[in-house]
C-alpha cells in the first residue's frame, strides 16, 4: 500500500483498544526527538468508562521518561477532562469530554508564549513556562509508558505537527479529516491506513513514522467522523 500522504474516502474507521494491553508503539528517531518546542497535536477520540476507571485509563499520546517530569509531555483525558501535562505543569479542559462519542480534541503549544486546549470547537488558553519538551524517548499511543494503564475506547485518527496551528486551520482539520492540513505535518496516523494483518499502522505524513499495533482491532462506522456521533 502507499506510504504517502494521500486525500482519502470518508474517514469511517477507528481502531478499538481494549484498556487491557492494547496500544502503538512508535520508535523514536531523529524526527519525533525534536517533537515539544512548537507544536500541535490532534485526535478523533471516543472514551469509554473513563469516569469510573480514573486516573491515566484515558491515556492518549505518552513520550516521557518514566518516574520524572524532566521533557515529559503527555496527553489524555483525566476524570473526563482533557489533560495535557508539559514538564511539571498541568492544563486541563473547562468541560468534560462526554464517553461515548467521537471527539476531535487537541493543543497547540507555543513556546513561552501559549498553551491552546481545543475540543469540538471549543477552546481554553493558557500562558507557557517555555520548557524544552523535546527528549529521545518513545512514542506510545494509549499507554502511559511503564504505568500499566492503558485507554479504553476508540481512536480514529492522530496528527501531529512540527508547528502551532491557527484557529482556521484547527477548524479545517475538525471539518476534513480526510484531508488535513499538510505544512509543518510530521505524523499522521489513521485507522484507513492500519493492517491488522501485519500489526502496522502506517504514517500517512510520508515521514515514516510508522506505528506497531498491540492488541487492536480495526471498526466500520456507520457515517463518516463527526464531533458527537455516536456508535
Amino acid at each position: 500500500m502507499s506510504i504517502v500522504r494521500t486525500i482519502k474516502p470518508q474517514l469511517n474507521k477507528a481502531l478499538y483498544f481494549n484498556g487491557v494491553n492494547s496500544y502503538i508503539f512508535i520508535a523514536r528517531n531523529t524526527i519525533t526527538d525534536n517533537i515539544g518546542l512548537n507544536f500541535s497535536v490532534f485526535v478523533w477520540i471516543s472514551t469509554r468508562d473513563t469516569g469510573s476507571a480514573g486516573w491515566g485509563k484515558a491515556w492518549i499520546i505518552d513520550k516521557d521518561i518514566p518516574g520524572t517530569r524532566t521533557d515529559d509531555w503527555f496527553f489524555g483525558i483525566n476524570y473526563g477532562k482533557e489533560y495535557l501535562v508539559l514538564g511539571d505543569k498541568e492544563y486541563y479542559s473547562t468541560d468534560v469530554i462526554a464517553d461515548g462519542a467521537f471527539h476531535f480534541i487537541g493543543f497547540s503549544r507555543a513556546r513561552y508564549q501559549s498553551v491552546l486546549l481545543f475540543w469540538d470547537g471549543k477552546t481554553a488558553a493558557f500562558s507557557d513556562p517555555g520548557y524544552d519538551m523535546r527528549n529521545t524517548q518513545n512514542i506510545y499511543i494509549s499507554s502511559e509508558k511503564g504505568s500499566g494503564r492503558f485507554f479504553q475506547g476508540y481512536i480514529a485518527q492522530i496528527l501531529i505537527y512540527y508547528r502551532v496551528l491557527s484557529q482556521a486551520e484547527i477548524q479545517h482539520n475538525m471539518r476534513n479529516p480526510s484531508n488535513p492540513i499538510s505544512d509543518g505535518l510530521i505524523l499522521w496516523l489513521d485507522a484507513r491506513a492500519c493492517d491488522t494483518t501485519k500489526n502496522i499502522c502506517y504514517d500517512l505524513s510520508g515521514n515514516g513514522n510508522h506505528g506497531t499495533m498491540y492488541n487492536i482491532s480495526i471498526v466500520t462506522l456507520s457515517n463518516q467522523i463527526y464531533p458527537g456521533m455516536v456508535m
